[in-house]
């Protein structure tokens, strides 16, 4: 049977597992296999808006008569630092270069927004950018300034078929006692709250880095309505100073957890995690155990309630600066590591690991991967920080449970290392 006789969507899936450089062969293989080999490539491939807009793509797009497909694998959309310099052309070409494609791609599968100042653009063209359910699968939203809130809660929260919700910063221009009003009503306001934009019910994976009182006052408590927060699998959770949400997000999502991560950051960062029957991966930030030593406390008393049945893993964000300041509170210290080794060497049975993490900044993450970067010191470092837990928890390095592992980036987005808890 030839393969133009399949049904359209079987063509697609196929295509869709040859590499992206062949697929522009297999479109002048034949007219059937033009389209959906176009869809195929757009489907699988991201563009980089990083302050600036391809312009051949772009003038493609305006010609009226283009056969690129509505829908593309990914945006990435990272306004410059240098936009506000741009002379007044150069500032229009890039607004309207960013409308020209978000306007034509009708779908994104996954949408990356860096940075991105709605209120640098004309009003009429605002609206046009962000649109609810045009995200369906990733949507991951750094720093987004807009007039007010209605334009982004709709877009954030419009989007039925997202996978993987991922929330930053968000500024709005109006003064402050405008947005706090803007706060108000989008708690109160029940036409959003019923609206079936809001419903997510895909969604399995909720990230929250961002720590603006925006964040928190206004998009957390419509997250808290959705009943999809129920089915989550995956919750991390970067925030220093909102425990009050952050366990009335735990327990909300209590049902399906699996995998957990939790800054704790200050004295009363404390969370009973014993209702989390299904958890599997618990990772906590204790990196500001450096300059708070009751951290170390909330961080046993954490550990110690989490399910001792299901937990499989625990990742430990140590940072350099713990590893110096420990040795000063020995004394101290030495009873609260004591009754964690215990607890997890004896008590915590299907335990397969402890990892502890070393963050790297941006630069060091790309010599990190090269053999013998920086004449070994990132081996030099890896072995310390085992030697750290190892020392810490004696116990668990007889039973060979204790890795060592270093990765690149926000904590937040590697929080599980190299464990793939999005499965």
């Amino acid at each position: 049977m030839p393969i133009t006789s399949l049904a359209l969507e079987l063509q697609r899936q196929i295509l869709g597992h040859v590499p992206t450089q062949d697929q522009g062969n297999t479109a002048l293989v034949c007219r059937a296999w033009l389209a959906p080999s176009r869809e195929a490539y757009w489907s699988g491939i991201t563009l980089s808006l990083d302050g600036y807009v391809p312009e051949k793509l772009v003038d493609c797009l305006r010609s009226g008569s283009t056969s690129i497909p509505r829908h593309v694998g990914g945006i990435v959309i990272a306004e410059s630092e240098e936009v506000g310099d741009r002379d007044e052309e150069e500032t229009r070409e890039w607004q309207d270069g960013v409308v020209a494609l978000m306007t034509h791609f009708q779908t994104v599968s996954s949408l990356h927004i860096r940075y991105l100042d709605l209120t640098k653009f004309p009003p009429a063209l605002q609206g046009q950018i962000l649109r609810p359910g045009m995200v369906t699968a990733t949507l991951v939203a750094g720093h987004i300034e807009a007039t007010d809130a209605s334009m982004l809660i709709h877009f954030l929260m419009g989007n039925p078929n997202l996978k993987f919700l991922g929330l930053g910063s968000f500024k709005f221009t109006a003064s402050e006692e405008r947005e706090e009003a803007d706060a108000a009503s989008s708690r109160n306001d029940t036409d959003l709250e019923a609206s079936p934009q809001f419903c997510m019910n895909q969604l399995g994976h909720f990230v929250v880095f961002g720590r603006s009182s925006v964040t928190w006052t206004v998009l957390m408590p419509l997250v808290l309505q959705r009943p999809s927060i129920e089915d989550l699998k995956t919750l991390v959770l970067g925030s220093t100073d909102q425990d009050i949400m952050t366990s009335k997000l735990i327990n909300r999502a209590a049902p399906s957890l699996r995998s957990l991560a939790l800054s704790l950051s200050n004295e009363v960062s404390i969370f009973d995690l014993g209702h989390l029957k299904s958890l599997r991966n618990l990772s906590l930030d204790i990196s500001s155990y450096a300059t708070c030593e009751p951290v170390l406390a909330n961080t046993v008393q954490t550990v110690q309630s989490a399910p001792t049945s299901s937990l499989e893993y625990v990742f430990l964000n140590t940072g350099p600066a713990v590893l110096e300041k420990d040795k000063e509170r020995e004394s101290a210290a030495a009873p609260l590591w004591a009754s964690l080794d215990a607890h997890l060497s004896s008590r915590c049975a299907s335990l397969k690991g402890i990892v502890v993490l070393q963050l790297l900044d941006g630069c060091l993450g790309m010599f990190a991967a090269m053999p013998g970067g920086m004449g070994g010191m990132f081996d030099k470092w890896k072995r310390e920080m085992l030697g750290y837990a190892e020392s810490k928890l004696p116990a668990c390095k007889e039973k060979g449970l204790l890795q060592a592992a270093q990765t690149s980036g926000a904590w937040t987005s590697r929080a599980f290392a190299n464990l793939d808890v999005l499965e």
